[in-house]
């Protein structure tokens, strides 16, 4: 079931909780309290909503989304001379559970314990997320293009959409759940404002390619110590910041080259290397093999 919001009929339509539902929204001002009524994901397709989730500030982009559980609460704004346009989906706290155990125990019903209560306490991680970054966001992009292009039929929302949005939602999450084990801190709530830290420094790295980082700088930017900032994003990431960037950077001068045409020297020079002698050895030896034989 897909539901169409705009200013004539945002409130004219009360929602059940707890549902599978697809909301599609298309406003030019908002200022209005959400209810996360399940596991509530918030699309933006084109535009920028400012959404305020259990005292944390998300600015979402297009191509961006957040997600929080029945027992976050909050508000979106929207100010914009543009008509910027959203999707919602809920998925119910039950399918979200049967997605779980098919993920953990193929072969029962039952699942974990401890994951199942991440996934259902307040504890749950509300947090800011890329469409390019996640399996969430890839059917999220996939959705926005059939209903923009009139492939899918805002009438005929699959079942099967529901059941691939909760499996893939439990496979972007047990990564972060483990993450979250990892994190050397005595409270939960510490260690969810941590994570957010490091994953906030990692999407800056992701975006980043044509330089190396300053580590110093990226601590301070997401206010941590150095020492603590690379401490916990090896321990989240199981690598450093250092050698998350020179892998970041080293995957773009692939692509340059394997798909943009790019020379040794013009991908070397575009990802921050010095000279092609040091960029051509750290490439060999992240890779296997030279650049050159990408380029011959």
């Amino acid at each position: 079931m897909l539901n169409v919001f705009h200013a004539q009929s945002l409130h004219a339509k009360p929602l059940p909780r707890r549902s599978n539902l697809v909301n599609y929204s298309l406003f030019k001002t908002l200022d209005s309290w959400i209810d996360f009524r399940s596991f509530s994901i918030k699309y933006v397709c084109n535009g920028l909503e400012k959404y305020t989730v259990n005292q944390n500030t998300y600015h979402v982009k297009s191509g961006q989304y957040i997600l929080a559980n029945e027992h976050a609460s909050g508000k979106v704004e929207i100010e914009s001379n543009e008509w910027v346009r959203g999707i919602c989906i809920d998925i119910s706290p039950e399918l979200l559970a049967e997605a779980l155990a098919s993920q953990l125990r193929p072969d029962t019903l039952c699942p974990d314990l401890n994951l199942d209560r991440f996934f259902n306490s307040p504890d749950f991680l509300d947090n800011l997320y890329s469409a390019q970054q996640t399996a969430v966001g890839q059917l999220l992009t996939q959705l926005d293009a059939s209903l923009s292009s009139g492939a899918l039929s805002p009438d005929a929302i699959p079942q099967n959409l529901y059941y691939n949005m909760a499996t893939a939602l439990v496979q972007d999450h047990i990564p972060i759940y483990l993450s979250l084990q990892n994190i050397p801190s005595v409270k939960w709530q510490t260690s969810k404002i941590l994570y957010k830290k490091v994953s906030e420094a990692k999407a800056v790295i992701e975006h980043q390619t044509h330089e190396a980082i300053d580590v110093a700088q990226l601590a301070l930017h997401v206010q941590m110590s150095p020492y603590h900032f690379h401490r916990i994003f090896q321990k989240t990431f199981n690598i450093s910041p250092y050698h998350y960037s020179l892998k970041v950077r080293l995957n773009h001068a692939m692509t340059l080259m394997a798909h943009q045409k790019y020379s040794i020297t013009e991908a070397a020079m575009a990802t921050g290397f010095s000279d092609i002698s040091s960029f051509s050895k750290t490439y060999k030896k992240h890779f296997g093999s030279s650049p050159s034989q990408l380029t011959l």
